[in-house]
């Protein structure tokens, strides 16, 4: 038997002793990053090209925060019972990006009180938002795990 072969067989029984795997599990710093950052990237787009005050996006923030919460706790929802799916890190993030995508088009038509106040400036910007800070954080993280 060669060097090589005691090697490998040394490190799978070590391996096999020990039952270390790697286990991809998700992070739930990436729901507050998704969601702070689909509601400030709007605001500093607005600060940028309309040189807004800062007291008026602070309060746009606030509002921004509170039409989203009932979003983003479905969104939480929806992030638990991901964590025990054994589906793909990309595909739990499509469907976490679409959820807050629908949620940021139903709260616009809420607000306005009909379906054309999603057909808005306002709305695609943070759709778009969503969709870049979205797919931009990482979700999954590698751990070592003891089985």
């Amino acid at each position: 038997m060669s060097s090589n072969d005691k090697r490998n067989k040394s490190l799978d029984t070590f391996l096999t002793k020990t039952n270390i795997k790697m286990k991809t599990s998700m992070q739930w710093s990436y729901l507050f990053k998704h969601w702070s950052a689909t509601l400030l990237l709007p605001l500093l787009l607005t600060k940028i090209l309309y040189n807004e005050s800062i007291e008026l996006l602070a309060i746009g923030f606030l509002f921004g925060f509170v039409f989203s919460l009932p979003t983003y706790a479905f969104y939480a929802l929806i992030f638990k019972s991901l964590q025990e799916e054994t589906i793909s890190i990309s595909l739990k993030k499509i469907i976490l990006i679409g959820i807050s995508v629908f949620g940021i088009c139903v709260t616009f038509a809420l607000m306005s009180g009909d379906l054309k106040g999603v057909f808005t400036y306002d709305v695609f910007i943070y759709i778009i938002s969503s969709l870049i800070t979205g797919i931009f954080f990482r979700l999954g993280k590698k751990s070592k795990t003891k089985l």
